[in-house]
């Protein structure tokens, strides 16, 4: 089951012929809309999902805290005290230690994929162009486009230069 977007055809119609490859294996593709699908996904109506997140800042928690076991986020059925216990303490425990912190998230990573709570199949990406005069622009990686604050051309002066 996946939305019924351009991408997430595409991606459904690859992952029915890279599955149906195995032997024995059938797979059946329902691409409806999201707000079906979502509905559909809550109600444990599916085998499997095809479906995205895309974090809104650079952070790691942003991608790992959906799978924790209170999340609303978490419609999958997936539980897993450890990796509970382990963002918990990322936050509240090693919060202001960057370092143990981090150790924490891949601790939490590394849990989440033996358990195989998820499988991460692809990174998304999009093109911009833009003129040369534009400037300014903030670009922020873990996923929405560019933030259009402070945008100037080069006719603009720029306080402080």
């Amino acid at each position: 089951m996946a939305d019924d977007t351009d991408n997430s055809k595409s991606v459904s119609e690859y992952l029915q012929g890279a599955l149906q490859k195995l032997p024995g294996l059938t797979v059946t593709v329902r691409n409806i809309p999201k707000a079906q699908r979502l509905q559909e996904q809550n109600s444990g109506n599916y085998d499997i999902v095809a479906a995205t997140w895309q974090s809104t800042w650079s952070d790691p928690y942003n991608f790992l805290d959906i799978w924790l076991s209170n999340s609303s986020y978490n419609n999958s059925s997936y539980k897993s005290t450890k990796v509970d216990q382990l963002l918990d303490d990322s936050e509240n425990k090693y919060g202001n230690d960057s370092q143990k912190r981090w150790v924490t998230l891949q601790a939490a990573e590394r849990q989440l994929m033996t358990d195989q709570g998820t499988i991460p199949l692809y990174t998304a990406n999009n093109l911009q162009l833009l003129k040369s005069k534009v400037k300014h622009v903030i670009f922020n990686q873990p996923g929405c486009l560019m933030i259009l604050s402070m945008l100037q051309s080069d006719k603009d002066s720029v306080p402080g230069e």
